[in-house]
Order: C-alpha cells, then structure tokens, then sequence
C-alpha cells in the first residue's frame, strides 16, 4: 500500500524562513552592541634587542653627568666617556650610579695637550661595581694610579692607554691578575720606575717617551708574548745582556733617541721565530762587540742610523750581514765610518752590498754604495 507524501504548505515554509532571518539579526546585533562597550585593539611591534638595550644600558644622563653614557646599537655594547671630569670625587660619585648592566666596554677620559683633563689621582674605589674592556685616559693630569683602581676589570681588561700624563708611579704588579690584558701603553708620562712585568698575554708594551725610566735587568722575562716594545727616548745608556732574549714572539724593539754607546756581548740576542726590527737610530753607539748582536733572521731590519760607529770590523759586522741577508735590511746612514781598506770585505760582497740601504754612512758623508769609492777601494786595496 502506497503511502502519500506529506505536503508542506508554502506558506508555513515562508513564516519559518522569515522567523530565522529574523533571530539571525537580532543576534548579530547584540553582538555588534556588545563590541562597541569593548576597548579597541591596539597592534603591538615587538622591540629589537638593540633599542631595549639602549634604553636599560645606561643610568640616567643626570646620574652620570658630566660623564656621558652610550650604548652601540648593534653589539650592545655600553661605553663612557668621561672627559669632562675634574676630580677622582666626581668620578667616584659617577659611578655610585645604578648601572643595571655593569660589564661596561670602553672608559675614555681624553684632553687636549694645551687642555688637559684636571684629573689626578684614581683610588680604590673610583669605579663602584663597573668593570671595562678597554680604558684611555690620555692628555690629563693624573700623577698616580693605585693598585686596585681597576680592581673589577682584572678578570676583562684587554686594552690600557695611559699615554701623555704626568704618572710619576703606576702599578704594573697587577699585570698578572689581568689574563686578558695585550696592550699597555703608558707613553709620554712622567715614570721613574718599570718593575718587573709579569704577563702571561701582554703583546705590546710602550714606555716611551719617560724621560728618567729605570728598569731591573728582568723587566721582560715573566712576558714572554711581547711583540712590541717601545722604550724609545727614555734616557737609556745601556743594554744588559739577554734583556730581550726571552721574548720569542718579539716582532719590534724601538731603542731610538737613547744615550746608548757601547754594546756589549749578548746585549742583543735574540731568540725569537719571527723577523724583528731593531731601531737604534739617533744614539751614540760607537763600539759593537763580536757576538752583540745575534739571533736575527732573513726578513728583520737593522736601524743604526746616526749613531758613531767609526768601523765596520769583519770579525763584528759579517756574522750581522750573513744572517739579514736581504734587501736593505742594515740602515747606517749618518754615521762616522773611515770608509777605506777597512770595508773591502764589505763591497767585495754583492749580497752584502744589496744588503746594506744606500745611505751616507762614512765620515765624510759619503756612500759606500758610491761607485767611486768602490772603485778606489778595489784598485788600490
């Protein structure tokens, strides 16, 4: 038996669409009342690290004035400078700051040579809590500097300049507690006395300049990374033997401008694996005993440039040719050398001739590169 479908009228189907409609909206429009009671959202970009390091780096520029307190937008890195200083108080009360990251880069405290920083003393102390990578205090007047100014940065510093100051004592004992410690400068000062350094990553080390600088005989021994020493124009009138032997780095000794006029056995041995350049020029060196001077290599240079060397002894200088074998590794110009039968050895010698930098080594300020002294030489010797 078939059963009819059951027909809905149209117009019950209508009324139903229209009911749904109807509830549709008026649920769309409380939710619409219920959004506008609601804040609106604001969009929030999130901040690189350079600029929220930026703004907690440093103290406030009131807490630290006149120091002035930046930080490096790309490493984060946070550096004073203190130029404006004039007392180790004021420095001291600079730092009493709240420094939220107090692993600090860079210090610089730097005058002028006809303005210096009024600055003179750094106690313990001066530094509160900071710590530095790298400190310049240049073009002041700081005489002293104590023993545990920078007690904090031991464990960091790489980096001291202390160049062109009036430092009559500095602390060179705590060397040994800085293991990162390459460059000491402390050029242009006013230092009597360098003890004994003791550095296990001192690179280079310039004393230059301190015109009454006494040094034990030791100095270098305890750093035997040195590349670089610089005691030029420090009043020096000699050099004790192996002075620099332990330094098997070395790559520059700067000996000019001194009073230094005899040099003795072993006065300059060397033993280090890299070329070195030795610069006596402008000293008063006269006398060269067999066997002063050892140990350099092809590649290192000689400067004895306006000294008062009157000979040039085959039995001294051939070794010295021999072992700087090169291309005007030897610089004697501006000396007092009787050029005669006494240098035949020498221009017989075409390496030892390329050797040697044209220059007006003889007394009469002549070259014995000059091609009629050579000639006369070999005529008639």
């Amino acid at each position: 038996m078939c059963v009819p479908s059951r027909v809905i009228p149209g117009s019950l189907v209508l009324a139903t669409t229209a009911m749904t409609s109807t509830f549709i909206l008026l649920l769309l429009s409380q939710a619409a009342l219920l959004l506008q009671g609601l804040p609106q959202a604001t969009a929030v970009l999130p901040q690189s690290p350079s600029v929220e390091a930026t703004s907690l780096g440093c103290p406030e520029d009131a807490d630290v004035y006149p120091c002035k307190c930046t930080v490096d937008d790309t490493t984060a890195e946070i550096d004073m400078d203190c130029s404006g200083v004039i007392s180790e108080a004021e420095l001291r009360r600079v730092f009493e700051a709240d420094f939220l990251f107090p692993d600090l880069n860079k210090l610089v405290i730097q005058g002028a040579t006809n303005d210096p920083v009024p600055l003179k003393t750094l106690e313990e102390g001066t530094f509160g809590l900071v710590s530095f990578k790298h400190v310049t205090i240049s073009n002041t007047d700081l005489n002293s500097v104590a023993l545990l100014a920078f007690a904090n940065s031991f464990p960091t510093i790489e980096t001291m300049d202390f160049s062109n100051n009036h430092l009559e004592f500095f602390p060179f004992e705590f060397l040994a507690d800085c293991k990162k410690l390459t460059t000491l400068y402390v050029q242009n000062n006013e230092l009597v006395h360098v003890s004994l350094l003791h550095s296990e990553s001192l690179l280079f080390f310039d004393a230059s300049g301190n015109s009454e600088l006494k040094y034990e005989d030791e100095v270098f021994q305890n750093a035997p990374m040195l590349q670089d020493i610089n005691l030029s124009n420090t009043n020096l009138g000699h050099i004790t033997p192996l002075t620099f032997a332990f330094q098997q780095n070395l790559k520059t000794l700067n000996l000019q401008g001194n009073n230094i006029d005899y040099l003795y056995l072993d006065a300059l041995k060397f033993l280090s694996s890299s070329p070195i350049t030795v610069d006596l020029d402008r000293n008063k060196i006269g006398t060269v005993e067999p066997g002063a001077i050892t140990g350099l290599q092809p590649g290192s240079t000689l400067k004895l440039k306006t000294n008062m060397l009157t000979d040039l002894p085959q039995t001294v200088w051939e070794d010295i040719f021999i072992a700087l074998r090169g291309t005007d590794t030897i610089e004697l110009d501006d000396n007092l050398i009787e050029c005669a039968c006494n240098i035949k050895w020498l221009i017989s010698n075409t390496d030892h001739m390329n050797t040697l930098k044209d220059g007006n080594e003889c007394v009469d300020k002549t070259s014995i590169h000059d091609p009629s002294l050579i000639n006369f030489i070999t005529q008639h010797c």
